[in-house]
């Protein structure tokens, strides 16, 4: 009995590799997929994949209007687009360029098109966050400035707060903001972080053993 042939995923990004780490990650998983390249999102769109992973803002007002006649028709195999970035304003500011925006977003509602993020920023934005935490709380600016001149300043020096001293104010709460909480909770039980998000209830305050978080209407 011949082995089944892999899946073919078309990735449509300006990422340096990216193709080359999907297929890694996915050989350790023994899975039987096939990540390819493509430049033309619309002939991606015409040769009938049915899922396809993608920087955004390369999928253009022209991609999304053929999506929107394929749906339309009944014509469209495709069912998922994974996105490479998270956020979704470059998507929708392409989607609003099209003729009837609002009714391929119904369709693409209707159809069950599924859009999704890859999901693999939380540690980055966590050790950029950290980052520019300390470089603030620790007045690296001015200590550099002190040595570059061969000076001691010795309140400069100890003048800081350390990360379990502070309260962390964290304005939304996706998969991105919950690995931050986590991640900081888990290094600094003590810690306390405020979360601000759109919430259905003007103000709700939740306190539990993993975070303090504040809620309210934005």
């Amino acid at each position: 009995m011949s082995a089944l042939s892999p899946l073919i995923i078309p990735v449509i990004s300006n990422i340096a590799n990216i193709s080359q780490y999907l297929q890694e990650d996915n050989d350790s998983k023994n899975l039987q997929l096939k990540f390819v390249n493509y430049s033309n999102p619309i002939e991606v769109l015409n040769s009938g994949f049915e899922i396809i992973v993608a920087d955004g803002y390369l999928l253009t007002p022209e991609f999304w209007q053929a999506f929107h006649h394929q749906l339309e028709k009944g014509e469209s195999s495709l069912k998922w687009i994974n996105c490479t970035f998270a956020g979704v304003n470059a998507i929708f500011e392409n989607i609003r360029k099209t003729t009837d925006s609002s009714k391929l977003i119904q369709l693409l509602i209707e159809n069950n098109i599924r859009l999704t993020k890859i999901g693999v920023f939380g540690s980055h934005m966590f050790e950029y966050l950290i980052q520019h935490m300390m470089n603030e709380l620790r007045h690296y600016e001015k200590v550099l400035d002190h040595q570059s001149q061969s000076l001691w300043v010795g309140k400069t020096a100890f003048n800081y707060k350390t990360l379990d001293r502070v309260k962390i104010g964290l304005l939304g709460y996706g998969n991105i903001g919950k690995y931050i909480c986590e991640t900081f909770k888990k290094i600094y039980p003590t810690i306390k972080i405020h979360i601000y998000r759109n919430s259905q209830k003007s103000y709700k305050l939740v306190h539990n053993a993993a975070l303090l978080m504040l809620e309210e209407e934005i």
